[in-house]
Formats: C-alpha cells, sequence, structure tokens
C-alpha cells in the first residue's frame, strides 16, 4: 500500500520550490451530504488547511468526518484524515473551476448500544470536481462533488471474543458546500 504521508511532504515541498509559487495559505471548512450506495445518508464536514502553489495548484490536509449514521443495529461513524491534491483553473476573476485526487486514511466504527462492535481503518483515494467563487480578495465560497470508494476489513468479536474478518466495500456521493479564508 502507497504510504502517503511519507510521500506527501515531498510532494509539497517540491511544489512551494517551484518557480511559479504564490504562497498563499488558507483555513477552510466543508458541510455536505453523504449518500452512501446502501442508501444510508449522513451529514459531512471537514476543517482543512490549504497551500496555494500558483495560480494552477494547490495542496490540502483535512479532517474528513463522512457522517454519523444508523442501521438496524449499528450506528456507523466514519472519520479520518484526507491529503489532496488540487487543480484549478480560473474562468474569470470570479469563478474558478476546480478537481482534486486525495488519498483519505479513515477508520470506519460501529457501535451496538455504545460498546465498539466493528472496526476498521484503511486509506483509498478520494476524487472531486468543483466551482470556487471568490466573494473577496481572500475568501472563496466553493460547490465541491466527491467520489469516495471505501475498501476495508471490518474487524468483529463474536461471543467467544476472537476476531473475525469481513471485507467491506462502500461507496459514497459527498455534495459540499465549503468556505476558504486566504492569509
Amino acid at each position: 500500500m502507497l504510504n502517503i504521508k511519507t510521500t506527501a511532504l515531498p510532494l509539497l515541498i517540491a511544489l512551494a520550490a517551484s518557480p511559479m509559487a504564490i504562497a498563499e495559505f488558507y483555513l477552510g471548512g466543508k458541510l455536505g451530504n453523504v449518500e452512501w450506495e446502501d442508501g444510508n445518508q449522513a451529514e459531512s464536514f471537514d476543517f482543512l488547511v490549504g497551500y496555494q502553489f500558483s495560480e494552477f495548484w494547490a495542496g490540502e490536509v483535512a479532517y474528513t468526518h463522512l457522517g454519523d449514521f444508523d442501521t438496524q443495529q449499528f450506528n456507523t461513524k466514519i472519520e479520518g484524515a484526507s491529503y489532496s491534491l488540487v487543480g484549478l483553473l480560473p474562468l474569470d476573476d470570479t469563478f474558478t473551476l476546480k478537481a482534486s485526487v486525495g488519498y483519505f486514511d479513515y477508520s470506519v466504527d460501529l457501535t451496538n448500544r455504545g460498546q465498539n462492535f466493528l472496526e476498521a481503518q484503511d486509506g483509498d483515494f478520494i476524487y472531486s470536481l468543483g466551482v470556487n467563487m471568490y466573494l473577496a480578495d481572500n475568501t472563496t465560497l466553493s460547490l465541491e462533488y466527491r467520489a469516495i470508494p471505501l475498501h476495508f476489513d471490518l474487524h468483529y468479536k463474536n461471543s467467544s471474543n476472537s476476531s473475525n474478518l469481513q471485507n467491506q466495500s462502500e461507496t459514497a456521493d459527498n455534495l459540499c458546500l465549503g468556505i476558504n479564508l486566504y492569509f
């Protein structure tokens, strides 16, 4: 498996050293709705730190929470850190198209009556398309669609306290509204 934590830092340093660097840090947040392929829905949110290297490239690191939702037996929570490279295409002084590819390092926790029943930790690539609208020199509003395919192994304990393994795949569609403040 690609160890994104050890490869992301050199990539960010190389992009920052590019001659086109405009060196703008930004902080942001996103709120959205997640619809999982099994029909569950949840609210999502992100807190992010970004660095715009040039007019066309940025990098982001975020805490990503893909929701808490209940099924008949379990409460499910999916959250983790995401690392993304963002491509930007300015259309005019107000709108910029954006696309990103990232790596989501996440955990899945299923609880039953407050007891941790199933858990998984894994990582997968995520993809997004969106548009930024500049509200002021240091503020953008964004609308973004993310495709989130997750593949993980759930570890659960049975009544004899031994661990079993269940391979699981879930895909989610995430539509979110965000705001970024540039420094």
